[in-house]
Formats: structure tokens, sequence, C-alpha cells
């Protein structure tokens, strides 16, 4: 006996999406899937990089007649880095290097930066932390205790406050199917610190947007050891 679909519409659209996009993704894409790591289809297992497609934007809960829908997220967390990590951290890093160049800021970050010594120097300071989503690592970022030398003068404008402890959030990177990875930084921080240091290249506009989305207000100009400018920001909580 041949049984009538009773789905509601929206649930139909769904599901040609949903399919649809499956589709285009297994034909278009020049990546394979290997388990929970999809790697390009040109690159050995060995040496490929790991990283996860982001899934279809839908609804949380939808619910009509006998049909409910649920989606839940990932499990994300937050966890120090450790020195077996750097590898992974400098695949993730070069990832977002990538991706800044892609955004019109080739200049921030050069081929090879940040280096491992400077991830070593995170994880040496207990600084360093890496997101993981369902076990998988993610994003990469330090958040250090001040003071910074680089911040001790600024030009064009005053910090905030100049007086108490503060820390400082650098080498920000994550790979590109990994969403909402600022603020989970900067939700993880401000959890531990409630004085927040943060620069970031003129170039890099998506920062910028980020930064001031999430409260901090501009405070001026810092110059970086090799005589670098950046744009400073500070947010008390």
């Amino acid at each position: 006996m041949k049984v009538k679909d009773t789905s509601p519409p929206a649930y139909k659209i769904y599901q040609l999406i949903f399919g649809l996009k499956n589709y285009c993704t297994y034909i278009c894409s020049p990546f394979w899937c290997d388990g929970r790591a999809v790697r390009h289809r040109s690159a050995k297992p060995a040496t490929a990089v790991r990283f996860r497609f982001a899934p279809l934007k839908m609804p949380r809960t939808y619910s009509r007649g006998i049909f409910c829908f649920d989606m839940k997220s990932a499990s994300r967390t937050v966890r120090a880095a450790r020195y077996e990590d750097i590898p992974r951290i400098l695949e993730i890093l070069d990832a977002a290097r990538i991706r800044m160049c892609q955004s019109g800021n080739p200049t921030q970050w050069q081929p090879g930066y940040p280096t491992a010594e400077m991830v070593s120097r995170d994880i040496d300071r207990n600084a360093g932390y890496i997101i993981e989503d369902d076990g998988v690592e993610v994003a990469y970022f330090a958040c250090l205790p001040s003071p910074d030398p680089t911040y001790d003068i600024i030009y064009e404008g005053n910090w905030l406050d100049d007086t108490l402890p503060y820390c400082v959030i650098h080498r920000i990177g994550g790979i590109p199917s990994a969403s909402g990875i600022f603020e989970s930084i900067m939700d993880y921080c401000f959890s531990r610190c409630s004085n927040i240091r943060i620069d970031t290249h003129r170039d890099n506009h998506v920062m910028q947007h980020l930064i001031q989305k999430r409260g901090f207000t501009y405070c001026g100009i810092i110059h970086l050891a090799n005589g670098d400018e950046r744009l400073a920001y500070q947010k008390l909580d």
C-alpha cells in the first residue's frame, strides 16, 4: 500500500535544499572525506590538512503535526595547548593567513608567521589555547597576562585604563569552516580577565569589525618590536 507523504511543506523544502547542498558538495568540491577528516583530493592522506564543512544553517527547532526537527550544535571546548599540538596549530594559523590574504590583508602575517617558536613560548607561559569542535582542533589563540612591552606607548589616543592589570589576545587563527571563533575566544578570555587589550592590522577589516562588534573601544596606534603599526583596542568588562 502506498503511504501518503504528510510531511509539512517547509520540511520538504529543507529536504530539497539539504539534498542539493550535499550533491553539489560531492560533485564540485576538490575535497574528499575520510572519517572526520576532510582532505584535498590531490593531497596524500599522511600530509593532508584536516577540516570540516559547516552544516547547512536551519532553524534549531521546527514542529508541525507529527514532525519535529531539532538541530544540535557541535560540542565546543577550549583547552590549554600542548607542545605536541604545535604542528596542528601551525596548520590552523597558516589557513588563517591564507584567508587574510584572500580578504585583502596580505601583509599582516607573512608565510611562516606565526612561528613554531612563538607558539612554543605561548605554551611555556601557559597562555596558548586550542578550540575544539567535537574533539577536532579548529582554532588557536594566545591570551597573555600584562605587561606587554608593545603597549607601553600608545600614539594618537589613550588607553581606557592604564593602571590595572590586563590580558592581551594575540595570534587568533581558525579554519575557514569553523564559525563563531572570535566570540568563543572572547567569552573564554573575559571569564578569566575583565580588562582586555587587542590589536590588529589596518588592512584587517574583518577583525576590526569583530572587535568593535564585541564592544571594544579604539584607543590609538601602537608599534610592534619591528616598528610595524597596529590599531589598538581595549575593553573593560
